[in-house]
C-alpha cells in the first residue's frame, strides 16, 4: 500500500498538480480506479490547503444504481454531487456511441465543476490507461499523443489532473481489495466492442511475450528522439 501513495506523491510533485486554495472535482464513475482515487485523495495529508468534491454522472444505464457511491462517500466524508443525464437513451441511434458517451460525460463534469467553483478536475487514469492511449493514438489517429498528467483547458480556466499517472492497474486492484472499497463494473453495453478493448487485447498478447512492453511504451513519451523524426 505504501507504494501506491509513493507513486501518487510522485505525480503531484513532478507535475505541480495542486496549489493553495485549489478546489478539486474528483470524477467518480463508481469503477475500481475512481473509487480508489477518491479514497487516496481523501486520506492523503495534503501539504497545501485544498478542497475536495466528488462528482458522479449517472448516464441512465439500465440497472445502474449509484447508491453504493453515495454511501461510501458519506463513509469517507467526501462531499458528493450526483448528476443524472439521459445519455444511455441516445446511444442506440448514435453513429459513434462511445464518442458520444465520453463527450457527454466530460461535458457534464466540466459544467458541474464550474457550478462547484472548482478549478481542478481529477481523473482516475492509471499508467495502463496512458499506455493504451498512446497506442490508440498511433494506431487509429496517426499521431503520437499521450494523457497529460496536468492539462489546461479553456485557456487555463480548468486543469485536468491525473494523480494515478504512475500507478499500475494491479496496484489499484490490491489497494481496493485490502481497503475493502466498493466498486461496480462499467454498465455500458458497448464496453466489449471498443477500440480501447481491442488495444487491451493486443497489449495482453505482447505482455505475454515481453513483460516489459507496457513499461517501454510508457517510457517512450519521455524519450522522444527528435533527430530521428521528419
Amino acid at each position: 500500500m505504501k507504494k501506491i501513495y509513493r507513486l501518487f506523491r510522485r505525480a503531484f510533485a513532478r507535475h505541480s498538480m495542486l496549489a493553495p486554495g485549489d478546489r478539486v472535482c474528483i470524477a467518480v464513475s463508481g469503477g475500481m480506479d475512481s473509487m480508489a482515487l477518491a479514497t487516496i485523495m481523501k486520506e492523503y495529508h495534503h501539504p497545501i490547503p485544498v478542497e475536495l468534491f466528488a462528482v458522479h454522472v449517472d448516464q441512465g444505464f439500465t440497472g445502474w444504481d449509484p447508491s453504493f457511491i453515495e454511501d461510501y462517500m458519506k463513509e469517507i466524508e467526501l462531499p458528493l454531487k450526483v448528476v443524472k443525464t439521459d445519455t444511455a437513451r441516445e446511444l442506440p441511434s448514435a453513429e459513434a456511441p462511445c464518442f458520444l458517451c465520453s463527450f457527454e460525460r466530460r461535458k457534464t463534469i466540466f459544467y458541474t465543476a464550474e457550478e462547484l467553483g472548482c478549478n481542478k478536475i481529477a481523473y482516475a487514469h492509471t499508467r495502463d490507461d496512458v499506455v493504451e492511449n498512446i497506442l490508440m493514438n498511433v494506431l487509429y489517429h496517426g499521431e503520437f499523443a499521450s494523457l497529460s498528467p496536468n492539462q489546461p483547458f479553456f485557456e487555463g480556466h480548468f486543469y485536468v489532473i491525473r494523480p494515478l499517472f504512475y500507478v499500475d492497474k494491479e496496484l489499484i486492484k490490491e489497494f481496493v481489495k485490502e481497503k475493502k472499497i466498493p466498486y461496480r463494473e462499467n454498465p455500458c453495453p458497448y464496453k466489449h466492442d471498443t477500440k480501447r478493448e481491442k488495444v487491451r487485447r493486443l497489449l495482453k498478447e505482447l505482455v505475454e511475450e515481453n513483460p516489459e512492453i507496457k513499461h517501454s511504451i510508457f517510457a517512450s513519451q519521455f524519450h522522444i528522439k527528435r533527430e530521428f523524426l521528419p
